[in-house]
């Protein structure tokens, strides 16, 4: 993933953040009055969710696995977060929030699934182990996928949905959604560190899957550092400037890990530039719902 690309995606949630806030703050002042938002008003919360809901949309359809759960789950996400959302303390990261929303309502309805068929275990424990039996998906190269070996965000969509549950997640936020780890962190609930972690080997194993038709050949035992678990820990900031030129060497003059790094650059950026966008039926349905929020409500969270 380039430079400028990474400051183009940073830069465009910059905007979304601050638009949230805005809207949260017009939300918020409405409420207070006791009244119906003004047309200022309406349009930032309506600009808002033209914006978020692709995203909320993108996410819930990768991490719920299913077209027709992932549009009831943004559906139902949309009306959490327009009746929360004036209650919001100014602080809180409102992305990373709404992101979070989308997220427990597809685990509640998996977990209203697991009870229906009396599964034992916690829901992460079945997510982790049982999450590509549950969502129907296989990791077996398509035909097409043999017979072309250049990448393409088609075969990165089926690759993504090969990972197991919780580190697909981590993927979307952080390189499909550009989250910082610290607000990936936030959504799912876990500690930076394992986030970084889950990070890591989602990065490797999904580089894995979409290479698996021409497999490099494997790492000499003693003289390659794992340039995977580097790469990504260059990307997150955390290899040391030592380590890092270490790297750079390395893979100047190693053929194999210049693949890898290659692999896993085309991979992220792939990722990173995932197309978003609603279907015309539920965009249509997000409308409404939103018309109708805002017409109701004079104050009423």
């Amino acid at each position: 993933m380039s430079t400028q690309l990474r400051h183009n995606r940073i830069d465009a949630l910059d905007a979304l953040s601050i638009l949230a806030t805005q809207a949260m703050s017009a939300l918020k002042v409405a409420t207070s009055e006791g009244r119906h938002p003004h047309t200022q008003e309406r349009a930032l919360v309506e600009r808002l969710f033209e914006q978020l809901s692709p995203r909320l949309y993108r996410f819930a359809l990768k991490r719920c696995g299913v077209a027709e759960e992932a549009q009831d789950v943004t559906q139902e996400a949309l009306i959490v977060i327009l009746r929360r959302l004036p209650t919001l303390e100014p602080d809180t990261p409102l992305l990373a929030w709404c992101f979070g929303v989308v997220r427990h309502r597809c685990l509640k309805r998996f977990s209203a699934q697991q009870r229906t068929q009396h599964r034992e275990g916690s829901l992460e424990a079945l997510l982790e182990e049982r999450g590509d039996e549950v969502f129907g998906v296989s990791a077996e190269p398509s035909p097409d996928d043999v017979t072309d070996d250049a990448l393409s965000w088609e075969r990165t969509q089926r690759a993504i949905q090969s990972l197991a549950p919780l580190y697909r997640e981590t993927l979307l936020l952080r390189d499909v959604e550009g989250l910082s780890a610290e607000e990936v962190s936030q959504v799912v609930g876990a500690s930076v560190g394992a986030v970084k972690s889950r990070l890591h080997r989602a990065r490797a194993e999904l580089r894995d899957v979409l290479t698996s038709s021409r497999p490099l050949p494997p790492l000499p035992t003693g003289g390659c550092p794992n340039v995977r678990q580097m790469f990504s820990e260059h990307l997150e900031g955390d290899l040391s400037p030592t380590l890092c030129k270490d790297m750079e060497a390395h893979v100047r003059a190693c053929v194999v890990c210049a693949q890898e790094c290659d692999d896993l650059k085309q991979t992220l950026s792939l990722c990173s530039t995932s197309p978003a966008g609603l279907p015309p039926e539920l965009a249509e349905r997000l409308r409404g719902e939103l018309k109708r929020w805002l017409d109701r409500n004079h104050g009423v969270g």
